[in-house]
C-alpha cells in the first residue's frame, strides 16, 4: 500500500495547481515511511525444503545452507534489507537459537520452535513438541497425522512453493506462500490445481 499511497501523492502533486498541489508531498511522505511498517518474516522455507532461513534476535537471517539457493538467499536477504551473502545458521543453539543433530534442526525463537526434520525417525519427537514441522525433498513421503500445530511437508513445498511465517502474539502463526501471491497457473511447471 505504500507504493501506491507514494504514486498518488506524486500524480496529485503533478495534476493540481495552487494549495491543493501542496497534500501531494504529505501523501507520499506517508507511503515512504510505510516500509518501516512491514516486519520480515521469522522463517522462510524455499519450496524444496533443502534451504531455509530463520530470524535471529538481531533481525538477521541465519540459513541451512550456503552451498545452495544462491539466488534466493539473495532475494530474501535485500528484501529484508540485510547486505552480504549471508551467514549459515550455528548449529549448537548459539546466537541464531538453531540445535541440529543427524535427524533435523530445530530453531526457537519467536516464542516458538520449529523443527526441519531430514529423517523420519525425527517425525514422532518433532510433531509432539514443536509448533511447526518442516519436512522437505530430503523425506521421501509426506507423512500422515502429525500432531504439530502446522505441518508444512514436501508435497506443500511442491504445490505451494516458497512458504513465508511469521509468529504473532498468542500463538498464531501467518503463512504465506509463493502460489497465494502469484496465483496456481498452468504454465507454473509442478504446481497443480
Amino acid at each position: 500500500w505504500g507504493l501506491s499511497l507514494e504514486a498518488f501523492g506524486g500524480v496529485w502533486a503533478a495534476l493540481w495547481r495552487g494549495g491543493l498541489r501542496a497534500w501531494g508531498a504529505p501523501m507520499a511522505a506517508l507511503g515512504l515511511a510505510s516500509a518501516w511498517t512491514v516486519t520480515p518474516p521469522d522463517v522462510l522455507v524455499h519450496d524444496g525444503g533443502r534451504l531455509a532461513a530463520v530470524r535471529g534476535a538481531d533481525g538477521r537471517y541465519a540459513f541451512s545452507t550456503l552451498q545452495s539457493g544462491r539466488f534466493e538467499r539473495d532475494v530474501w536477504l535485500r528484501r529484508a534489507g540485510q547486505g552480504g551473502a549471508g551467514e549459515r545458521w550455528a548449529l549448537d543453539a548459539g546466537r541464531d537459537g538453531v540445535r541440529c543433530d543427524a535427524l533435523g534442526c530445530v530453531w526457537r525463537g519467536a516464542g516458538r520452535a520449529v523443527a526441519f526434520a531430514t529423517a523420519l525417525e525425527a517425525l514422532d519427537e518433532d510433531c509432539s513438541t514443536a509448533d511447526v514441522v518442516v519436512a522437505g525433498e530430503a523425506m521421501a513421503k509426506d507423512v500422515q497425522g502429525c500432531a504439530a500445530p502446522l505441518f508444512i511437508g514436501a508435497d506443500d513445498l511442491r504445490r505451494w512453493g516458497t512458504h513465508a511465517l511469521w509468529f504473532g502474539p498468542g500463538g498464531g502463526v501467518r503463512v504465506e506462500t509463493v502460489a497465494q501471491d502469484r496465483g496456481l497457473r498452468p504454465w507454473v511447471a509442478g504446481r497443480s490445481r
